[in-house]
């Protein structure tokens, strides 16, 4: 009998623990779709120059509505943090991504009171790191 209730329990911690791993594998898969990192969507929702300025690289170009040039990261870290800054509460949702020549490019669209406009994000992933290369914000796709 002692044995029979063993065998039980020892079942039952097996379901759980593949129900867990199923759990596990279920929401890896919904957070990998793309290469983009959830931390650089994240930073623009939420405009926190910090954590987004991780991942810019030594040389970036960024394309705003305001103006667009080609800055040194420190000079890109002010110039995004004034635009992110004035965007506050904004929300992204990527669209989609696509290689270019040894780069990820995300597309995807940025909403802030009502108004919507497109972004792309060109990136490239090395063994352990990304940079971002470029960031383009417009109005028309």
């Amino acid at each position: 009998m002692r044995n029979n209730i063993n065998i039980y329990r020892t079942v039952a911690k097996i379901h759980i623990l593949l129900a867990l791993c199923l759990l596990c594998t279920a929401s890896f898969a919904q957070t990998s779709k793309y290469l983009l990192p959830q931390d650089v969507k994240t930073a623009f929702e939420k405009s926190d120059m910090k954590h987004l300025s991780a991942y810019i690289a030594p040389t970036i170009e960024i394309s705003l509505p305001t103006g667009s040039g080609i800055y040194g990261k420190r000079q890109a870290e002010m110039v995004l943090n004034e635009y992110l800054q004035m965007h506050k509460g904004m929300t992204m949702n990527i669209t989609g991504e696509e290689n270019v020549l040894q780069a990820t490019k995300t597309n995807g669209k940025i909403s802030h009171n009502g108004k919507t406009m497109f972004i792309s994000i060109l990136f490239q992933r090395n063994k352990n790191s990304i940079q971002i290369k470029q960031i383009r914000i417009d109005d028309k796709k």
